[in-house]
């Protein structure tokens, strides 16, 4: 079997070495940068927590998902469409093509998403009122509309340098300036007795900064505004491929979001505030996955494109375990001590325990499923994508008009962890039938087993022992068993090989 020790002959286990060694090299970086970006909005979360009244973090949020959904849609599906070309078109050392395909984009996206913070700043008085329900949110929003382009070309700018594979340079201006500054100016402004608004204020400061950033990056690595150099564009291809990419992108966020939306409309202000830092807490997890994710997706297009099937399997193999493994404790402590972990928010945020537990299993469930919508986003097949998402969505429309009236907070946690299950088993059945690529090993089912082994002590500790000693042993317990079954069934020479890499990547950065 593919990807089982032995069972490959020695030079793709020599390839399969190489491929985890760019693994390596790119996620010690992305991992940085997506901790620094999960750590920041976490404490953000916390910050707003402390110095603002539930409903204005709920109005808060509201304001902050619309704004996101429509800078992703006015992006167009040009984001992944710019990693993906310029991957290729620099793979074949064709650098006017790899300028085009920058500018080209750029020239499209920039006006859509000017126009889009337009309209957002218009009809944000009928959005807040006709739609939510909450006329407060009107001035959030129109304050959050500049925010939209300033969004859109930040983000077509470090696709560019992601697609050049100068990983760093997107780490440096979204991951840390950007989330960083937003935290910096944001604390400054609460800390001297300002509101709201200067809160959103912020933001948009934070997003002036990483797009001068991406820019001055992308301008390093590749002059792409250099008239004197040469720029073949095609705009056509690239608009081509990321029409139903953007389609398949805002449906994905929709499916991950409409839960906040619809929440807003049938729920209090306060409601969207505890049900948003419950969310804010089970997106920790995410960081791994999310980093591996940033890394591979160039390097997905180039395998896929040279026909390379066993190197982009055992890739994405290695990926899956890796990425599982290291979220499973997170996932499996936030779902086993709910109330400790938002206790830290404020007591009144307790009330989210349960919607808590419901979203750590949605992003374990995520998590699981490994990179699958997106290498069949890179692998040329977002129309397929497109297809699933479409056919979920209706269903988590469905479901936010049955659950959230019903059920609330917890009625939108359930909406979200189904939405994230119908859409992975679409991706991972598209991945098999159509890619014929299977992401899991033996590996794989190892740390699932470990997983659910030490989960089920703790839970078995956790009734024997009630009160805070119950809860210190059964996490200690959850900690060194799944660590200890780990260990003790073995790393296989994947494993292996991507520690090894990782070790070199470490020593030489050290050097």
């Amino acid at each position: 079997m593919a990807g089982e020790p032995g069972s490959q002959p020695s030079g793709q286990i020599t390839e399969h070495a190489g491929d985890l060694r760019k693994v390596a090299a790119g996620t010690s970086i992305n991992f940085f940068g997506s901790f620094v970006r999960t750590v920041s909005a976490f404490f953000y979360a916390v910050f707003l927590a402390i110095f603002l009244d539930q409903a204005s973090v709920g109005l808060y949020f509201l304001g902050f998902t619309i704004m996101t959904l429509l800078g992703t849609a006015a992006t167009i599906g040009l984001e992944t469409g710019v990693v993906r070309f310029t991957a290729l078109y620099d793979g074949e050392g064709d650098d006017g093509r790899v300028r085009g395909t920058i500018a080209g984009a750029l020239a499209v996206a920039a006006p859509v998403g000017l126009a889009t913070g337009m309209i957002l700043f218009l009809f944000a008085a009928n959005l807040s009122v006709n739609v939510f329900g909450k006329p407060d949110l009107a001035d959030v929003l129109k304050l959050f509309a500049p925010a939209v382009p300033l969004f859109v070309m930040a983000r077509v700018f470090n696709a560019g340098t992601q697609g050049l594979r100068h990983m760093r340079y997107q780490v440096y201006s979204r991951d840390i300036a950007e989330q960083l500054s937003r935290f910096i100016i944001s604390a400054a402004f609460l800390i001297a007795g300002f509101g709201l608004m200067w809160v959103v204020g912020a933001n948009l400061g934070a997003l002036f900064i990483a797009l001068s950033l991406s820019f001055f990056f992308l301008h390093r690595v590749k002059p792409v505004f250099n008239r004197q150099l040469r720029r073949v564009y095609g705009q056509r291809q690239l608009l081509s491929y990321s029409a139903p990419v953007a389609m398949s992108t805002i449906l994905s966020l929709l499916l991950l979001w409409t839960d906040t939306l619809f929440l807003g409309h049938f729920g209090s202000a306060e409601e969207v505030g505890i049900y948003s830092m419950a969310m804010r807490l089970a997106m920790v997890g995410s960081v791994i996955l999310v980093s591996f994710n940033t890394m591979i997706a160039p390097l997905i297009s180039d395998l896929f494109n040279r026909g390379e099937r066993v190197r982009l399997e055992n890739l994405l193999k290695s990926v899956t375990k890796w990425a599982v493994g290291l979220s499973l404790p997170v996932f499996a402590g936030l779902a086993l001590f709910p109330e400790q972990a938002l206790r830290i928010m404020g007591s009144e945020y307790l009330v989210g325990a349960n919607a808590l537990i419901i979203l750590a299993a949605g992003q374990l469930i995520n998590t699981a499923a490994g990179p699958a919508a997106l290498v069949l986003m890179m692998c040329g097949r977002p129309r397929y994508v497109l297809f699933s998402n479409i056919i979920v969505y209706v269903v988590d429309i469905v479901l936010c008009f049955i659950l959230i009236p019903r059920f609330g907070i917890e009625g939108a946690a359930f909406t979200w962890t189904i939405t994230l299950l119908l859409f992975n088993a679409g991706a991972l059945i598209g991945l098999i039938m159509m890619l014929k690529l299977i992401p899991f090993s033996f590996g794989y089912g190892k740390i699932v087993a470990a997983g659910a082994l030490a989960v089920a002590l703790a839970i078995i500790l956790q009734h024997l022992l009630p009160g805070g000693t119950g809860l210190a042993v059964s996490f200690a317990v959850f900690a060194l068993s799944y660590l200890a079954i780990i260990l003790k069934t073995g790393f296989d020479y994947q494993d292996k090989m991507l520690i090894k890499a990782i070790r070199l990547k470490l020593a030489g950065s050290r050097e």
